[in-house]
C-alpha cells in the first residue's frame, strides 16, 4: 500500500512528493505531463520586496532562508541546473517612491534585502531611471520547466511516477484508504493547481483562475541582472528576455493584443533600448482570495487532502510549506493557521446544504 498518492506534478506536487519520499514514505505521483501546465510556463521568480508600497514578501525571512539552501541542494541531487540567484534592479520613478525607499532602507529589517540606492546615471544607458533606483539582494529565479522536468525524470527512475489523466470517477473511497486503478493508498493529496476547480471533492475552495500573458524579447540589455518595475525583465540567455506578466481574471488561456499592448506600454516606460518580440504566450495560475496557500484534509473524507493555491510565489512557498506539511502529517508540528484548509470549511458546508 502507498502512503500517499500525489495528483499533479507541478512545482507544489513535485516538491511535496520529494519531501515525503525523503522522510521514507511510499509515494506515487500522477500527472498527464501537459506541456502547457502552469508550472512549466511560470517565470519562477523569487523577489523579497513586492508591490507599489514596497513591502517585504509574506514570511520572506523564513521562506528565503530555505530557498537558498533547498534548490542548490536539489540541483546536485537531480543533476540539473535551474537555480539562478540574481540581483534585482528596481528603478525609482517618482520622488515619493524615492523617499519611501530611503526610509525603508534604513530599517534594520530591510538590510538583508536592499543593497544600495543607486544614482540616476548608473543604468541610464538602457533604463529610464530619472530618480535613481535600488538593487535588491536575495532575489532570483528558478527555471520552473527545467525543475519540473528534472523531478519527472527522478520520479520515473524511483518508480514513483504514473503519466495519466486523473479521472475522479475512478477513485474509490474506503474508510481507511483509497483505490485508484491498481493503486491503494492511505491518502490522496491533490496538487492540481487551477484544475482543482473541476475536482468534485474540492470545487468549493475559493480559487480563481488568473491568466498571465508574457513576452520573449530580444534586446541589448545586461544578462546578469533582473529588472523589475511594472513588469519584470528576466534574462534567458542569448540576449533574450522574458517580460511579464499580465493579470486577467476574465479571459480564457489565450494570447491577446490587449495583453501584448499592456506589456509593451510598461516595457517602453522602463527601457531605453530597441527590442524585438520573438514570442508571446500565456498561462493560467491558481490564486486564492486571501493569497495564501490552502493545505489540509477534506472536511468529511480524511483520506483526501489538498496542497494548493501557491500561485505566483510557488517557488518560494513550496519548500517551506511542503516541509511544514510533512511535519504536520507526522504529528510533529501544526500548520500555520493562515494556510489551513479549515478556514474555508464553511464554504463546503454551505454548498452541501
Amino acid at each position: 500500500m502507498l502512503d500517499y498518492l500525489i495528483v499533479g506534478q507541478g512545482i507544489a506536487g513535485s516538491v511535496l512528493a520529494y519531501c515525503l519520499k525523503k522522510q521514507g514514505y511510499k509515494v506515487m505521483v500522477v500527472d498527464d505531463n501537459h506541456p502547457q501546465s502552469s508550472s512549466k510556463v511560470a517565470a519562477g521568480i523569487f523577489n523579497p520586496i513586492t508591490g507599489k508600497k514596497l513591502v517585504k514578501s509574506w514570511k520572506v525571512d523564513d521562506l528565503f532562508a530555505l530557498v537558498h539552501t533547498f534548490y542548490p541542494t536539489l540541483e546536485k541531487e537531480l543533476n540539473a541546473n535551474f537555480y539562478f540567484p540574481m540581483e534585482i534592479v528596481k528603478p525609482i520613478q517618482s520622488i515619493e517612491e524615492q523617499n519611501l525607499f530611503i526610509s525603508k532602507s534604513g530599517n534594520p529589517d530591510w538590510s538583508g534585502y536592499v543593497e544600495v540606492l543607486f544614482p540616476e546615471t548608473e543604468y541610464a544607458s538602457y533604463l529610464h531611471t530619472e530618480e535613481g533606483g535600488a538593487r535588491l539582494k536575495q532575489g532570483g529565479w528558478v527555471d520552473a520547466k527545467a525543475l519540473v522536468n528534472a523531478f519527472c525524470t527522478y520520479f520515473a527512475q524511483e518508480k514513483m511516477y504514473v503519466q495519466a489523466s486523473f479521472v475522479y470517477e475512478d477513485l474509490v473511497l474506503r474508510d481507511e484508504y483509497v483505490l485508484w486503478h491498481e493503486y491503494k493508498a492511505k491518502k490522496v493529496i491533490f496538487c492540481e493547481g487551477y484544475n482543482v476547480l473541476q475536482n468534485p471533492y474540492f470545487s468549493w475552495l475559493p480559487l480563481r483562475t488568473t491568466k498571465g500573458e508574457q513576452l520573449i524579447i530580444q534586446a541589448d540589455l545586461p544578462e546578469q541582472k533582473m529588472i523589475n518595475k511594472g513588469v519584470f525583465i528576466l534574462p534567458k540567455g542569448d540576449k533574450k528576455f522574458l517580460v511579464g506578466a499580465t493579470f486577467d481574471l476574465t479571459e480564457v488561456n489565450s494570447i491577446t493584443e490587449k495583453g501584448k499592448r499592456q506589456l509593451t506600454e510598461k516595457l517602453e516606460k522602463l527601457i531605453r533600448v530597441p527590442y524585438e518580440i520573438v514570442d508571446h504566450f500565456s498561462g493560467i495560475r491558481p490564486t486564492v482570495v486571501d493569497r495564501k496557500p490552502i493545505i489540509g484534509n477534506h472536511p468529511t473524507h480524511t483520506q483526501l487532502a489538498v496542497f494548493n493555491g501557491l500561485g505566483t510565489k510557488g517557488i518560494s512557498l513550496s519548500p517551506y510549506f511542503a516541509q511544514q506539511y510533512v511535519q504536520y502529517l507526522q504529528g510533529n508540528s501544526a500548520l500555520d493557521k493562515e494556510v489551513m484548509v479549515e478556514r474555508y470549511y464553511d464554504k463546503f458546508y454551505h454548498k452541501k446544504a
